[in-house]
């Protein structure tokens, strides 16, 4: 059995590797020569170490002689981390994988990461990358609405901003306490003032608000409430994948938070080793195979969502101004609350 077990696994990987290697073709020998010259690298990231740990594995499989590090730390900790070693001179990181995109802006503005023009972020949508070449889109994530399949019947399931003010939901919503981003995107496909008017309208639904999407989720699969969002694509799933009795639907356009870019660290110890990770998590092969371990969207425009993410294909997404949006992100923040206040009460 464990033998049995072992093959299939293999035949698993096989094809996943023969494409990461065909896909691999595009580094130049110099490039790959220095990498393994260097031998190493240290990442530092808020991801997952079981995510962190796959795609890692996949690089392996074509770049064996590069043993990779990572570092992980979550929330606000990664970016103090970084920003307390660079203010002491102190340069141990060779790339962020992955990092908030206000953080890799923060940082590019005061030129403290490494300007690298993969050739791979060709095929990243302007949105996705900055103009100097200091940060590309790693992976994204979407919004959905899930809902208890218990309380809601799926023909009722809310397909637009009015369904979620439907009278028999009024208090049955869970929300997240922090998602600005998400108010933010919202006014701007409605337009602010009818935004901000489908806002205080569902305030009135007395929704309950708490700051973990997790415990969102848990709440929603205990049946404690009728619907929960904005909860991103891969939570969803996930739940509903272990039995939880719900299932999710997408208000279209769908909103997104903000995106996970990768960029290189300054002054990086291992240039070489750094370049060559970032050019290959980037490029198309691994970026299918990122959607389909890990359930996180590519950017890149010449890859379909695949594996548990055919479920978004054909679903149109609004292209956030994130620039704009971290502008004026204390606004959105402050009018996020100001909105939701007495409805938290």
């Amino acid at each position: 059995m464990w033998l049995l077990n072992r093959y299939r696994a293999v035949l698993f990987i096989l094809p996943a590797w023969l494409a990461c290697v065909a896909a691999a073709r595009g580094a130049s020998d110099d490039l790959v020569k220095a990498a393994n010259k260097e031998a190493t690298l240290l990442l530092y990231g808020g991801a997952t170490l079981q995510h962190m740990t796959l795609l890692i594995e996949n690089f392996n499989r074509v770049h064996p002689g590069i043993k990779v590090n990572y570092l992980r730390k979550s929330g606000s900790s990664l970016f103090e981390l970084i920003v307390r070693e660079l203010r002491a001179k102190t340069y141990n990181a060779d790339a962020y994988v992955p990092l908030h995109i206000d953080q890799a802006m923060y940082l590019a503005e005061r030129k403290l990461l490494t300007r690298h023009l993969s050739p791979e972020r060709s095929a990243y949508p302007e949105q996705a990358k900055d103009r100097d070449g200091y940060w590309t889109t790693l992976y994204q994530t979407g919004h959905v609405y899930a809902y208890n399949t218990r309380q809601v019947n799926p023909k009722d399931a809310p397909r637009s901003y009015d369904d979620l003010l439907q009278p028999r939901l009024k208090g049955k919503i869970i929300m997240d306490e922090g998602e600005e981003f998400w108010y933010a995107a919202v006014l701007e496909i409605l337009g602010k003032e009818k935004g901000q008017s489908f806002m205080r309208a569902l305030a009135q639904q007395q929704p309950v608000f708490q700051g973990s999407k997790t415990l969102m989720m848990q709440l929603l699969c205990a049946s404690e409430v009728a619907l929960a969002f904005p909860v991103n694509f891969n939570q969803a799933n996930d739940a509903k994948k272990r039995g939880c009795p719900s299932d999710f639907v997408v208000i279209e356009p769908q909103t997104q938070p903000p995106p996970f870019v990768i960029a290189m660290a300054q002054n990086a110890p291992h240039p070489a080793a750094a370049k060559l990770f970032i050019d290959f998590l980037l490029a198309k092969e691994p970026q299918r195979f990122m959607q389909e371990n890990i359930f996180r969207q590519s950017a890149r425009l010449d890859v379909e969502p695949s594996g548990d993410l055919v479920r978004l294909k054909g679903v149109r997404v609004w292209k956030s101004d994130w620039n704009a949006i971290f502008k004026e992100r204390t606004a959105y923040s402050d009018g996020f609350k100001k909105t939701f206040t007495h409805a938290s009460r």
